[in-house]
Order: C-alpha cells, then structure tokens, then sequence
C-alpha cells in the first residue's frame, strides 16, 4: 500500500497524552499512513514498550530540560513552557521543510493540547493541522463555554449550571477545580494555559477551523459532539488498545507493540491482579492536571451512561468523603441487587459499542478514514 498520508504527530509530553497519541498513531497506519511520533527527548527516553511497527518513526527533540524539567513554582514552568516552545517550534519548522525537500512531505501537523505553537508553525508552511482532544467531549463543552461567556456561571457554586450540549446540569463539584480557584497558583496558570489554547481556536475559525479529533465514540456523546457549531468535531476514539476492546491480553499480542509504559510497571502487581476472579477488581484513579475528566463526568456517567454511583456530596472538616460512603458505593457496584445488576449490564453495552466503534465500518473508523481523505486532498 503506498503511504500518501504522512502524519507529523506531536502529543504533550505527559503519559496521559502519551498513551492515547500511540492508540492513534496505530489506527492511521492501519488506514495507509505513515506516522512520525516527535516529542520531548526526556519523555521518549522514558518510554519503555516503545511500538516498533512499520510506518511508525520516531524523532524526539530536546525542550533544553533532557534530565526532565524540575521546577516547583508557576516562574520556573512559565520559563520552561517559553522554552519548550521556542525549541519544539524550531524543530517542527526545520523538519517540516527537511521532508518537503526531500519529496515526502507530511499532508498534516496532529498534536495534543496545550501544543497551539506546533499549529501555528505548520500554517507558516500551509500544512493542514488537527487538534487531538484526548478527553471527552464532555469536557472539551464545559472547558469551551468558561471561555466563551459562561465563566461567571461556572464559578457560582450556589446555583446550576446548564450548558448547550450538555445533558443534564451541572453543579461546582463538576467543573475542573482549575477554573473555580481565583487565586494566583497551580490553577490559575493551568486556567491562562487553556485560555490560550481556546482563544487560538476561535482565531482559526475565521480562517480555516480547526479540526478537533476527539477520545469517544458517537454513540457515548452524541450531543456533546455537536455542541460548537462553528467547530469541526469528529469523534475517532476510544483511543485504547484493540486487544483491550476485544477481550485479548495486550500483552501477549505484539503485533502492534502492546502497552506503553512511562513509569516502569509493577510486575508483582499485575500477577496479584491476574489471580482475581473475572471482574472482582475495583480501579479507583485520582486525578491529576492533565486528567480533566476525574470528576466532571461523574454525573453523566451515574444518569446518561447508568454505568456508575456517585459518592455524596457531605465531606469531613478535611474535605475527605468518608469510608462509609465508599464502601457504600462499592457494595452497589458489586452487588447482586438489582441496581449493580444494572451498572454491569449497561458497561458490557457501553463496551460493545465501543468495540463496533471502532471496527471496520464503524462511526470512528469511519470518522477517522474520513479525516484522512480530506488532508489529502
């Protein structure tokens, strides 16, 4: 098959943009592309499992931190982040032009958020770009409307919220704990960091809107897909391992390469695992800056999907629900009342249509050919 798509993919050099940004990468060489993977030297050093398969290269390049950055306060990362962006500008840049020169030049720029410069740089050199949204489209809808007139909203915690595309309303405990903490700190740089990335999406709609390939599938979201009108959003997700949609061990499988680790896993934790009975393990994640979706999806997930219980919202003098609550919670999922029977029930549906999602003629696999067709021309 020759490969007329190339695709120059940049992610954000965190596991949570990592591990998605690779899924992709495998979906479009399955399709005929050829994928040049670029990020940070650090992180592709860190990187263990690494895929190696036909038409997937890697070029990383050095954000001037090679050991990783280390800094602590929002001065230290500003200069890290202007740093990361001069370096990485100059590097797409240069290997944007190297390609073209040398007759194989990419047919598009994909890059995870927060990365806006990698656009900007690749429309210098009229190359067609696409932002790879490795969340919800929940979440994209609720981060969009705070930056397009409903921030005042959003930050009263004493009335809901009801936002376009949205399902049900919304209450404070939904929304990303950044854009509700106005003083100067993590959040606030982590607020002025989306912003921009928002307001160059709204400069790209009145030359050549973006588009906004986004981690679900049309069946999960199908409101919150088309919520921004004036944006291009496809869905081309779940951006997880085949092995994973189709029941097979990932790991015994590598024709695709298998998992992607950045941090060293526990082999001892895995067998433990491996000893459980069929789903007899709860997975219970904290969230973190670049993980938007901890708790703004909690409700959806409890009322639209009916695949999960929501803890109550009373919390002690710390902040901290109880253990009471959650064992309640986890009775309810793993019990043989009517109710977990439910949750268990509506989660191998949610799994099924996943799975079609992404077959061969499903609406991502289709989205995603689409995708392709259109940069090519």
């Amino acid at each position: 098959m020759s490969h007329y798509h190339r695709i120059l993919l940049v992610p954000y050099p965190v596991q949570g943009h990592i591990n998605p940004a690779f899924e992709f990468a495998k979906r479009l060489i399955a399709l005929g592309a050829h994928v040049t993977l670029s990020t940070t030297l650090h992180m592709h050093n860190r990187i263990t499992n690494k895929p190696i398969i036909p038409n997937l290269s890697y070029l990383p390049f050095s954000d001037g931190y090679d050991d990783g950055f280390k800094g602590t306060g929002n001065d230290e990362y500003l200069l890290y982040s202007a740093e990361f962006r001069r370096r990485g500008s100059e590097f797409v840049a240069n290997l944007i032009l190297t390609n073209s020169q040398q007759g194989t030049p990419f047919t598009c720029l994909v890059h995870s958020l927060l990365l806006q410069w990698a656009a900007k740089t690749a429309r210098e050199f009229h190359l067609p770009t696409a932002l790879l949204w490795v969340q919800p489209a929940t979440v994209f809808n609720i981060l969009y409307h705070y930056f397009h007139g409903y921030s005042e909203s959003i930050k009263n915690p004493s009335s809901s919220i009801e936002l376009p595309g949205l399902p049900l309303l919304l209450s404070s405990r939904d929304i990303p704990s950044f854009l509700l903490d106005s003083s100067p700190s993590v959040y606030a740089l982590m607020a002025s960091l989306f912003e921009e990335q928002f307001n160059e999406l709204d400069v790209d709609i009145e030359t050549n809107p973006t588009t906004i390939l986004v981690n679900s599938f049309e069946e999960l979201e199908p409101e919150a897909l088309r919520a921004v009108e004036k944006l291009n959003m496809i869905s081309i997700g779940p951006l997880i391992s085949y092995e994973f949609l189709d029941g097979k061990d990932p790991s015994k499988d590598n024709s695709f390469g298998g998992q992607t680790h950045i941090f060293q896993p526990s082999n001892d934790c895995v067998e433990w695992l491996d000893t459980m009975k069929e789903t007899s393990v709860i997975y219970v994640s904290f969230g973190s800056y670049f993980v938007l979706s901890k708790r703004q999806t909690e409700e959806i997930a409890q009322d639209v999907w009916k695949i999960g219980v929501r803890v109550d919202d009373r919390v002690n003098d710390d902040g901290v629900v109880g253990g009471d609550e959650i064992k309640r919670c986890l009775e309810v999922v793993t019990g043989s009342g009517e109710k977990g029977k439910e949750l268990r029930k509506n989660a191998n549906k949610w799994k099924r249509l996943a799975r079609e999602a992404v077959k061969e003629g499903g609406s991502s696999e289709k989205n995603l050919r689409g995708f392709l067709d259109g940069v090519a021309r």
